[in-house]
């Protein structure tokens, strides 16, 4: 089975996820196909596809593949739009049997092969599928967008997700267009509502978005009963994720009581349990007897950045924020198991990485890749995560303790 993946912001980063979560789920899979936003995987079993859907923070829409047709610099626009047309027919048919009514709408990602005016051959494509779905007898409704693809609300508002619905999505590589149908879109009212909803929030201390605290649950790739500690734990998006995700046994710290009590707060409103308490990340052996399996935080980013810092400043930041990540890590290695993990976020300040990856193998770390080499795509030891306008980056660094 084929199916195609729509990613996130940091198309690698999700990619990166999407592997870890079928690697834990025991699914043997290849990646067939990747050219951004997308990538192609190909399942030797059925997919649960509403279930991935729910356990993934990175990716905007899952579909399945249903056809392909191979491109070429000679192949005019004319004859592609002909291709996709007759191989879209027949499940839009299908929906419409029995005089029912089909809602429909098509995405372009990637219109590498349709270099003049994509929006316009869609639009016409769009048209000739109704007007031909029309002649046989089959009344549709052809949803649109300014945009060449349909948002994920587009797509669950205009029934498309429904028996009589399709979104129909075509998906440049190149070498391929890959036709597709959506099977689910990434639940977005939920994460809003977890983003901008929750009672405990500090603006000024910064907020990690709920999708990017689910990609790291993810890509620890531990087992729902495993202990699992967040040292940094600030208004608790970590270890709620982390409840909604199932997992089990949580512990939180901080060394700020307010952090705590918004944790707390933020715990009862969205369901989970954690043990939590007041403590240096400096200090945790003394604050935790027991061991963990894995550790997934994101520490204190240093003090907010407005773009007129001098570089003495820049220096002093990154030489404090060095210590506190050192420190930190040494105390991580005496209460994680052997071979335990640690996915976490270190700051990337004026454009220049803490220099810690020199230090790890010094303090019992190992960096473990967060993508390896694939066909497709390099080996990513670490990602970033960043709007353009931030003065402060998030690299993602994935460790594995090395034993004593």
């Amino acid at each position: 089975m084929l199916y195609l993946f729509i990613l996130g912001r940091e198309p690698l980063l999700s990619l990166a996820e999407i592997n870890s979560v079928l690697k834990k789920e025991k699914i043997n899979f290849s990646l067939k196909a990747w050219a951004t936003p997308f990538c192609v995987i190909e399942s030797e079993s059925i997919l649960d596809v509403p279930f991935l859907m729910q356990e993934l923070g990175g990716t905007i829409k899952i579909s399945l593949v249903f056809n392909q047709i191979e491109t070429t610099p000679e192949m005019s626009s004319e004859k592609l739009a002909e291709a996709i047309k007759e191989k879209t027919l027949p499940l839009l048919k299908e929906k419409g049997a029995g005089n029912k009514k089909v809602f429909f709408g098509l995405s372009f990602y990637n219109h590498r092969t349709i270099k003049k005016n994509p929006s316009k051959f869609l639009k016409n494509l769009g048209l000739e599928i109704k007007n031909t779905l029309e002649k046989n007898g089959i009344k549709s409704r052809l949803v649109t967008s300014n945009e060449d693809n349909l948002s994920s609300v587009t797509v669950k508002m205009n029934k498309l997700l429904s028996p009589r619905g399709a979104e129909i999505i075509l998906a440049d590589d190149e070498k391929n267009i890959w036709l597709a149908e959506t099977k689910a879109v990434q639940p977005f009212d939920k994460f809003s509502e977890r983003d901008f909803g929750r009672p405990g929030r500090d603006v000024f201390s910064g907020m990690l978005p709920p999708k990017l605290a689910k990609i790291m649950i993810n890509l620890a790739e531990t087992i729902k009963t495993a202990k699992l500690l967040d040292p940094f734990c600030g208004s608790g998006t970590i270890l709620t994720e982390a409840g909604l995700m199932n997992y089990k046994n949580l512990f939180g710290s901080d060394n700020s009581p307010k952090a705590i009590t918004d944790t707390e707060k933020n715990l009862a409103w969205g369901g989970g349990r954690a043990e939590i308490k007041v403590c240096d990340a400096q200090k945790l052996s003394e604050c935790f007897q027991q061991k963990f399996e894995a550790i997934i935080t994101e520490p204190f980013l240093g003090p907010p950045l407005r773009g007129g810092e001098n570089k003495d400043q820049l220096l002093q930041t990154r030489k404090q924020l060095t210590d506190l990540y050192s420190s930190s890590l040494k105390e991580f290695h005496k209460i994680l198991t052997d071979g335990g993990t640690v996915v976490m976020i270190w700051p990337i300040i004026g454009e220049v990485n803490l220099p810690l990856k020199e230090k790890l193998k010094g303090i019992g770390w190992q960096i473990i890749p967060l993508l390896e080499k694939t066909a497709f795509t390099e080996e990513q030891k670490t990602i970033s995560y960043f709007r353009p306008e931030q003065k402060v980056k998030r690299e993602i660094v994935k460790l594995k303790k090395l034993p004593s």
